[in-house]
């Protein structure tokens, strides 16, 4: 999603989208709520065309995303 959002064309915005949308279903299955939300903006900038705005969105959900893969490394270790 990254490069996607740097390069800024039209490709780029259906890859973003894809990106997001898929990783947005996976938070939801595992209810990773922030983190769907963060791929909702995402897709929403993707959208509209303005990936320049998902740029902040994809660092929050560059943490979020490692709050959840530690979350879950610590569940399926405790097993």
């Amino acid at each position: 999603m990254a490069k996607a959002i740097t390069s800024n064309d039209s490709d780029s915005l259906a890859r973003t989208l894809s990106a997001a949308s898929g990783l947005k279903g996976s938070a939801i299955n595992l209810g990773a709520r922030n983190l769907a939300a963060l791929c909702e903006e995402i897709e929403q900038a993707a959208r509209t065309g303005w990936l320049a705005d998902a740029t902040p969105v994809l660092d929050k959900t560059k943490e979020e995303f490692a709050r959840v893969r530690e979350a879950l490394q610590k569940i399926t270790t405790e097993r």
